[in-house]
């Protein structure tokens, strides 16, 4: 049984409100999921992702160079700071 302070629960919460074309929630759920597990560069570049789908380059931005720390090879981050900066 899911309880509201699982991981999987805010991903899963995520991935619906995508299903249901509501980006900006979806982007919270990931937000969140991300603040608990930091290290999880999947996620990170999901969260990436959406903060350009909605428009937050700002996020993005600093999203980008979190993976970056965690994987400095790390392609689709690095440009997209190289493209925004």
């Amino acid at each position: 049984e899911l309880q509201p302070e699982d991981t999987d629960f805010l991903l899963k919460l995520s991935a619906l409100f995508y299903d249901l074309g509501d980006v900006g929630r979806a982007m919270e759920f990931t937000e969140r999921y991300c603040l608990r597990v930091p290290s999880n560069l999947e996620q990170l570049k999901n969260l990436l992702r959406l903060s350009i789908e909605v428009g937050r380059r700002e996020k993005a931005l600093r999203v980008a160079r979190q993976i970056l720390m965690l994987n400095s090879e790390d392609a689709e981050a690095r440009n997209y700071i190289i493209e925004m900066e």
